[in-house]
């Protein structure tokens, strides 16, 4: 009975006291950095290599695609390399969108270069899709 007791007590406070509630240091967006960018270039093959140099080192992961005008990607890193990184993308003349809940939308073990045949343009800013409605919902490589 005593135990049955103790039980019940262990789960009220799990439910009443916030344990469910993550402290300071444990949340995600305590630990990771996420963001979008979108670099116009005319030149891509240099930039591509400066990006995955830059994940490298920087124990990111993510992916880069070249586009007609640019170079599009995704950034995951661990929090203070992230910050740094993303001013680095910046100074690249970079248009950037982070992610306030630090996931980034399409995941690869490491720093990936898509094909340019492979459709990865999002519903907002940077590297918007055309207005035309032809992306469909679903995974590889539709509307993000």
């Amino acid at each position: 009975m005593a135990m049955y007791l103790f039980f019940v007590l262990v789960v009220l406070y799990a439910v009443i006291g916030g344990v469910g509630a993550q402290s300071d240091g444990w949340k995600m967006t305590d630990r990771f950095h996420g963001f979008r960018y979108s670099i116009s270039t005319t030149t891509p093959t240099p930039l591509h290599a400066t990006l995955l140099e830059l994940a490298t080192s920087n124990s990111c992961f993510g992916w880069s695609q070249t586009t007609p005008t640019s170079v599009v990607g995704e950034f995951r890193c661990p929090k203070t390399p992230g910050l740094a990184l993303q001013i680095q993308v910046e100074s690249l003349g970079a248009q950037i969108k982070v992610y306030e809940d630090t996931k980034i939308k399409l995941h690869f073990s490491r720093f990936k270069e898509l094909s340019e045949e492979r459709v990865t343009c999002f519903k907002d800013e940077p590297h918007k899709c055309g207005g035309g409605g032809d992306m469909g919902e679903g995974g590889g490589g539709d509307e993000l």
